[in-house]
């Protein structure tokens, strides 16, 4: 195992999670590789493997690489070929069609969400952002939405995914270690680092879209999270979070603040 990788990638999901106020965090506003390296010298520590563990991560490495190989049979997208199950889903709130995706025995949006009426869904007012500030950009990768705005975003017959349904997904197509290089999309994200595309090998197609803390914007390729409708506390809500750097995909237990803008995938009823 890498642990260098690993101490990146944690860090760097550390930061999506818990990094809710600038003020106490100075990196922001700094080119977004040096503020992710920023975090990495000031929290990671060296770490020693004992000799006597050595077994267990050989174990951990066969668990993954059966479990991935299960997985893989319901793979259905190549860079050549597309065999996955598609759908439309129409928003009869706006008129807008999603590109919707069956996974396992779920169906879930392939796109992000891209609505913002808060004249006809109240919960959205002052919580849904056009990123970064160009409206444009909202067709490409969608919206981003506080927690009470991301439960009000999806239409009716669909709604926002929580913690256990994205366990399902995540563990659906091979487990986290894995998953975020096959939910990931084949372009977009960091080219000019190796391994930053995705696969997208199930037709998600996860494009990197940033985030927005509740006190300062924040654009970046080579994070991404989204929100899950599970609730720790009046002010924390979890969230999926994805890292260029690595193949995996966390289910977050760090929570993350309510008032923080992240993109919404919905999933069928």
């Amino acid at each position: 195992m890498n642990y260098s990788k690993f101490v990146f990638a944690f860090a760097a999901m550390l930061c999506l999670a818990a990094c809710d106020d600038a003020s106490e965090n100075p990196v922001f506003g700094e080119d977004e590789t040096s503020a992710v390296e920023k975090v990495v010298s000031s929290s990671s520590v060296e770490m020693d493997v004992p000799s006597s563990s050595s077994a267990v991560l050989e174990e951990n490495v066969m668990l993954r690489s059966s479990y991935a190989t299960v997985a893989s049979s319901l793979f259905c997208k190549t860079e050549t070929e597309d065999r996955c199950e598609y759908g439309t889903m129409a928003d009869a709130r706006d008129g807008q069609s999603y590109k919707t995706v069956k996974i396992g025995d779920q169906w879930w949006m392939a796109q992000n969400m891209n609505y913002a009426d808060s004249v006809k869904t109240p919960s959205l007012l002052n919580g849904v952002w056009c990123f970064p500030y160009q409206h444009e950009s909202c067709d490409e990768i969608g919206r981003h939405y506080t927690w009470h705005a991301a439960k009000g975003a999806c239409p009716d017959g669909w709604h926002l995914p929580s913690g256990e349904e994205w366990k399902k997904l995540i563990d659906t197509v091979g487990g986290e270690s894995v998953a975020g290089k096959i939910l990931r999309s084949q372009t977009g994200w960091e080219v000019d680092r190796n391994g930053a595309n995705g696969t997208d090998g199930v037709g998600f197609s996860i494009l990197p879209a940033g985030y927005r803390l509740y006190s300062a914007a924040v654009f970046s390729t080579m994070l991404n999270g989204f929100w899950s409708a599970s609730e720790f506390n009046v002010s924390d809500a979890g969230f999926v979070g994805l890292s260029f750097h690595d193949e995996s995909a966390k289910i977050s237990n760090m929570n993350t603040n309510k008032l923080n803008g992240y993109p919404v995938r919905c999933i069928k009823d």
